[in-house]
């Protein structure tokens, strides 16, 4: 009896020693599948050359959009991550490093998930959001959140206020559908809802917030 205990006591002991080899040998080959992701297709958003600086976008027709700092656009920054959450904006970056992917729309997700998981490790916070406001698609032909305030309020990302802001940031999830020329009173309702997101996350005060609601959409009409 007391020989067949240590006999299972040792099986046991090579099957857990077995199972941490695998369990490293696994964690092993998806570190190396995650390093292997390419992020080239956002380097050119991440706000480091000058001011203006021009590119092209990642899955676009081949023209070129400027590029805005990330000192220029850190205006935006609360609205985001109040609106996206942090894992938000990483699965939007990855979609914009994918998007060229003509796969089928498994392997595009598979390789969605690769690319979010080399962002999350490689990327700061403040690059993340710089990308994002840098690369996606405000519409009316508009890429860009500087490019987006300009067109809709004639004036740079860093004079807009709080509702402005709002505003431009509420449009990231669907440009279509809340836009301020075709849909105001949706976008309206889009943008107080951001604002109240920014409240929830503590980048506005409750009257603040209240204030920002108050104001008009008060976009230029072209």
């Amino acid at each position: 009896m007391e020989r067949a205990g240590r006999s299972s006591w040792r099986a046991l002991g090579i099957v857990a020693a077995c199972m941490a080899a695998a369990v490293m040998v696994v964690a092993g080959l998806l570190v190396c599948w995650v390093e292997t992701a390419n992020l080239d297709q956002l380097k050119a958003f991440d706000g480091r050359g000058p001011e203006g600086s021009l590119t092209s976008l990642p899955c676009g027709d081949g023209s070129e959009v400027a590029v805005a700092t990330m000192d220029e656009l850190r205006p935006a920054f609360a609205a985001l991550k109040a609106v996206e959450g942090e894992r938000g904006i990483r699965v939007i970056l990855a979609r914009q490093a994918v998007c060229r992917v003509r796969e089928r729309q498994l392997s595009r997700e598979i390789e969605e998930v690769r690319v979010e998981l080399k962002i999350r490790t490689r990327l700061r916070e403040d690059e993340q959001m710089t990308m994002v406001l840098n690369s996606v698609y405000f519409g009316d032909q508009l890429v860009g959140i500087e490019s987006a305030a300009k067109h809709y309020f004639g004036r740079k990302l860093a004079a807009l206020d709080a509702a402005e802001v709002a505003m431009l940031v509420g449009l990231i999830r669907s440009p279509g559908l809340y836009s301020p020329m075709r849909h105001p009173g949706r976008c309206l309702q889009r943008r107080n809802d951001v604002l109240e997101m920014m409240k929830r996350a503590g980048s506005l005060s409750a009257s603040e917030a209240a204030a920002a609601e108050a104001e008009p959409l008060g976009v230029v009409q072209p």
